[in-house]
């Protein structure tokens, strides 16, 4: 077998001018000449492209107006009325913008400096808290509750409550990501058990909403004379669902926040004034010393320990 492998390998190298095919590899674009001695795509590059594509900026500008121009149909108004004014009532708040939220949309709505200062409150919670733990990551969860319910029983199955994923704060800004409540034990009597669970949507990602999608959607549905933003207090439990532990309005977190920043600052005190005491008694030992060696002409030296002698033994002799 391995003889007839070679003899048809020899044929094939005799058939065949070369034993590997040589094929030429890719093609790189010349760049040589795209550079001159002053910039590094030369004028006469540019020109060049130039002519090959006059009026550019104004070509792509008539089709941007022409793909994007046109956001709202308007109805064909007859005489004067085609020139005048529109009212701002005559516009729909959903379909002014593509965007979540535009400055124009949120000047009409009514009470959104509420929600906005409501969610900035939240914010600043977080970033106190965060200074106090030392930087670590805290992700604050919140709901909106009456505000006269300030305990687990305001809680209902199917509540939307919100954990903020994402935290910025210089602008103050949030991703949000909906979780859903429900009980872990339903029929019984006991404390009922909370627990906050993430809801993916049908492609099996999370319900994610920007900061001012949500702020638009509480302006819409609701009642900012009745209603608040609350602090739920969780510990993990497992991925995708939380247990909630209580439920706090922003005065009872910014006070919890305050306080814990006051007993952390006292405790620092505390650790720095046992250093500033050891500081000040070991320079209170070197200052005692260098008196002592003024005062004798020449400085003390440490006296050599002397080693203990052996005690004789005495030998018994008969």
């Amino acid at each position: 077998m391995r003889s007839k492998s070679s003899e048809q390998l020899a044929q094939a190298t005799q058939n065949d001018g070369q034993l590997v095919p040589h094929r030429d590899g890719p093609q790189f674009p010349d760049f040589s000449g795209l550079a001159d001695r002053h910039y590094a795509i030369a004028e006469r590059v540019v020109e060049e492209e130039r002519q090959k594509c006059p009026n550019w900026m104004q070509a792509m500008h008539q089709q941007f107006e022409k793909d994007h121009g046109q956001l709202i149909q308007l109805e064909d108004c007859d005489g004067d009325d085609r020139d005048s004014d529109l009212e701002e009532d005559d516009f729909d708040v959903d379909g002014i913008c593509p965007i979540d939220l535009c400055a124009r949309d949120a000047e009409r709505m009514d009470h959104h400096s509420f929600w906005a200062e409501q969610f900035k409150a939240v914010l600043r919670i977080a970033r106190q808290s965060r200074k106090t733990k030392g930087f670590l990551p805290d992700h604050p969860l919140v709901i909106v509750l009456p505000n006269e319910m300030k305990d687990l029983q305001a809680l209902k199955c199917g509540d939307a409550c919100y954990l903020l994923s994402k935290i910025q704060f210089s602008p103050f800004d949030a991703t949000l990501v909906k979780l859903t409540l429900e009980r872990l034990n339903p029929g019984t009597d006991a404390a009922t058990t909370w627990v906050a669970k993430m809801q993916p949507t049908p492609d099996g990602l999370p319900e994610v909403f920007s900061l001012d999608l949500f702020l638009k959607q509480c302006c819409q549905s609701i009642d900012a004379d009745s209603h608040s933003l609350h602090i739920l207090r969780y510990c993990g439990r497992k991925f995708g669902a939380l247990d909630i532990d209580s439920v706090e309005d922003l005065e009872e977190a910014t006070l919890r926040n305050s306080q814990a920043a006051a007993q952390a600052a006292d405790d620092e005190s505390e650790d720095n004034n046992d250093d500033d005491q050891k500081l000040a008694k070991k320079r209170s030992d070197l200052l005692r010393n260098a008196l002592a060696a003024a005062k004798d002409g020449k400085p003390r030296r440490a006296k050599a320990k002397c080693k203990p002698r052996a005690k004789a033994v005495r030998k018994v002799t008969k």
